[in-house]
């Protein structure tokens, strides 16, 4: 008995947008392994092998779209999809990530503002330089 191989509707996201993504010189081909892999990431988006698959495929078609719209967004959508293949879970502080990722980012912290009303109080600003000299 010969196995047949898988049809389009029941492959591996990520195998049927790799066989889309091989036939790239045709750009519709590209299209749809976007739409493959974006069906495969709202199910799963925490899948690196997804999200890294969203942003070459978003790369290659901003650099082979006739249409500068088109190549705008792709464009936009790789640097998302590549932001978050490399985006950790948890953020600077340690708390869960809630949202696009911010690399390189400082996290916010709310503070006391009490707390910090006092340290603005107790600030005292630096003596002028010239009037320290002629004492």
């Amino acid at each position: 008995m010969v196995a047949t191989p898988p049809t389009a509707s029941t492959a591996d996201p990520k195998t049927q947008a790799d066989d889309f993504y091989a036939q790239r010189a045709d750009v519709m081909k590209v299209r749809q392994a976007l739409i493959v892999l974006r069906q495969a990431d709202t199910a799963n988006p925490s899948d690196y092998e997804i999200v890294w698959r969203l942003a070459r495929a978003n790369y290659y078609l901003g650099t082979h779209s006739p249409d500068d719209t088109e190549t705008e967004k792709a464009f936009r959508d790789g640097i998302d999809a590549g932001n978050d293949a490399v985006c950790p879970s948890r953020d600077q502080i340690g708390q869960r990530r809630i949202g696009p990722c911010d690399i390189g980012a400082i996290e916010f912290r709310e503070r006391d503002d009490c707390q910090h009303r006092e340290q603005d109080d107790d600030h005292q600003p630096d003596a002028d330089p010239a009037a320290q000299a002629s004492q």
